[in-house]
């Protein structure tokens, strides 16, 4: 064991030691390149696998949103098709030559046609939602959409009101309506 000087006080101490005792300098060992080659591949790897995680992170949060986005359309659809046969048959059986006062039928369908109209207010805040469409691909299905939500529109419209070419305007807008959820759904 050789005896060296402190580069700090000047006091001797074993070469041995890592800390002088009586300052408490300790020698720092000088830098590799090899040293430098091990962080610089560690912080590459790192960087690597960070890169990695936030592509694989996006790639998951866009197939979460076009999950989402393909069920409230179908969701969207369907309620609009349920709601449009309700519409049609309200429509169909409206009392316009009886005695029976279209006031009295309205009356008579008031919690059946406030549903409809509750319903009709939540399609309507899903068709704004869904004009946020994910990507260029989804533009044609929403316009498809978009022409059924409008015939939809059309027979709501006949729900709240009775008067001249009423049962001509409910056969238009329902062959209208049945017509593009067939061309929406693929069956024609």
């Amino acid at each position: 064991m050789a005896l060296i000087k402190c580069k700090e006080c000047g006091k001797e101490l074993s070469d041995k030691a890592k800390i002088c005792p009586n300052c408490g300098y300790r020698e720092r060992k000088p830098i590799t390149k090899k040293t430098i080659l091990t962080f610089g591949v560690i912080a590459l790897i790192v960087a690597l696998f960070g890169v990695i995680l936030c592509f694989v992170g996006s790639k998951v949060q866009e197939k979460k949103e076009y999950k989402e986005y393909n069920e409230l359309y179908s969701k969207t659809k369907q309620m609009m098709y349920d709601d449009g046969q309700k519409c049609q048959e309200y429509c169909k059986n409206m009392p316009l030559d009886s005695g029976y006062s279209t006031h009295d039928y309205m009356v008579n369908f008031a919690d059946e046609s406030k549903i409809l109209w509750d319903n009709y207010e939540v399609i309507k805040d899903n068709m704004k939602k869904l004009k946020e469409i994910p990507d260029s691909s989804y533009q044609e299905p929403y316009n498809q959409l978009e022409s059924l939500f409008n015939g939809y529109d059309k027979l709501m419209e006949l729900t709240a009101y009775a008067g001249d070419g009423y049962e001509e305007e409910c056969e238009n807008y329902s062959n209208s309506f049945n017509k593009t959820y067939k061309l929406l759904s693929g069956e024609e």
